[in-house]
């Protein structure tokens, strides 16, 4: 496989995971709003640290996919 096509296949794989944990994360806040009067703190704490840690990981594929981007202009 020529290293140009094992790098857009990285892509695709890049963008899969970023797609799966955006819906995550939107379907977490999107249930913390509409709970957020009925759950224990605990569960709220709990939503919120996930959110967070699931937003820093959508942005480090997003850097992670962009450099990838401007690595194939070399190839």
């Amino acid at each position: 496989m020529a290293k140009i096509d094992e790098t857009k296949e990285e892509l695709n794989y890049f963008k899969v995971w970023l797609s799966i944990i955006v819906i995550t994360n939107i379907g977490l806040i999107s249930w913390l709003v509409n709970h957020y009067e009925d759950v224990s703190r605990y569960k709220v704490y709990a939503s919120v640290s996930a959110i967070i840690f699931l937003t820093i990981t959508i942005i480090l594929i997003d850097k992670k996919i962009k450099s990838k981007i401007k690595s194939l202009r070399s190839l």
